[in-house]
């Protein structure tokens, strides 16, 4: 089952196929990157201890704590393999919300270009979660990606959203992205 969430979670939206805008420079996204990855078993494991260890954790908005320095190190290494790792992670049925949530926030602070399709998809994928708390997280890390072609994305999800706080955030997210146009 999760080989299938997997796959389905690497098909690139089509707008952001070429070339991506975040922070105001423009950025090509090579075709590999788009392809299926399968992340190295220890790995995986490593990320799955990491995460499940960040349920002891409390975070606050704005505050590094030592699951995210630990998670953006380990994304900084291991790129894309600690991005399939996370999302096999994320797309379980393990998955704590407020880990989640923070994990999305973290996802989308990394600057590397290579990876930036599977962090929009993962974070676009998280907008439908069953859980309000990690639709939270991606709605936060679209804003910290700041790139304007999400716009479609979040006004859909603005739509299908049911929790008041979550269509303000999504509001204010959108107010953001219209002004980098």
């Amino acid at each position: 089952m999760a080989k299938i969430i997997l796959g389905a979670a690497t098909a690139l939206e089509p707008d952001i196929v070429s070339e991506q805008y975040m922070l105001g420079r423009r950025r090509t996204i090579a075709e590999s990157s788009t392809t299926a990855h399968e992340a190295d078993p220890e790995l995986v494991h490593e990320i799955y201890e990491l995460l499940e260890g960040g349920s002891y954790e409390f975070f606050q908005d704005g505050v590094e704590s030592e699951f995210s320095r630990k998670l953006l190190q380990m994304l900084h290494r291991h790129g894309r393999d600690a991005l399939e790792a996370i999302a096999e992670y994320l797309f379980s049925a393990k998955a704590s919300p407020d880990v989640a949530s923070e994990t999305l926030r973290r996802v989308a602070d990394v600057s590397d270009e290579s990876t930036l399709s599977r962090r929009w998809q993962i974070l676009k994928d998280s907008l439908r979660s069953q859980s309000p708390r990690v639709r939270d997280g991606a709605i936060l890390g679209f804003a910290t990606l700041d790139d304007p072609r999400a716009t479609s994305l979040l006004s859909e999800a603005r739509t299908a959203e049911r929790v008041h706080e979550l269509q303000v955030l999504i509001d204010q997210v959108l107010t953001q992205l219209g002004r980098n146009r």
